[in-house]
């Protein structure tokens, strides 16, 4: 089974320059995040913002707690991804300053996560997330492309 969410388009700068700045992959089990969300109280507030949480009990209400582990792994690989196409760990860039929209099209950067980008001269990200099943179970794939230009970003990117 694969289910695909494509979130960011690419976005062009007014003078159509564009350039790669960062490149980011993530691979999150979703056993082990569900796992872990269900044995440790705090995790979920830790890792995702109030948004992302309330989307996460949806998707409990929805599909229950295996559809809560596939988009909170897909959450999970998406802001690791971002936070490699920046170059930073979650000590320079915290969790909860990288916001994923998985109905899409949308990461937005806070604070922290913000302002690196900005140093960097990130205008937009291009995000690709998949869940694969695989012989160790299912898994959540993140790509993300940091794309530089003249201008900032947008509010979805």
């Amino acid at each position: 089974m694969v289910d695909e969410i494509t979130l960011s388009p690419p976005v062009s700068s007014d003078d159509g320059h564009e350039g790669l700045v960062g490149v980011g992959i993530d691979l999150c089990s979703v056993q082990r995040i569900g796992d872990a969300l269900g044995r440790t109280p705090g995790l979920s507030a830790r890792l995702f913002t109030h948004r992302e949480q309330r989307a996460l009990e949806d998707k409990r209400v929805a599909g229950g707690d295996a559809a809560v582990a596939g988009a909170a792994a897909q959450m999970f690989a998406v802001k690791e991804a971002v936070m490699k196409s920046l170059g930073a760990g979650f000590d320079t860039v915290p969790f909860a300053t990288v916001e994923v929209d998985l109905s899409g099209p949308g990461v937005a950067l806070r604070a922290e996560g913000d302002a690196k980008a900005d140093a960097m001269g990130v205008c937009s990200f291009v995000v690709d997330v998949e869940l694969l099943d695989g012989p160790e179970g299912s898994a959540a794939v993140a790509e993300v492309l940091a794309v530089g230009g003249h201008t900032g970003r947008g509010p979805s990117s």
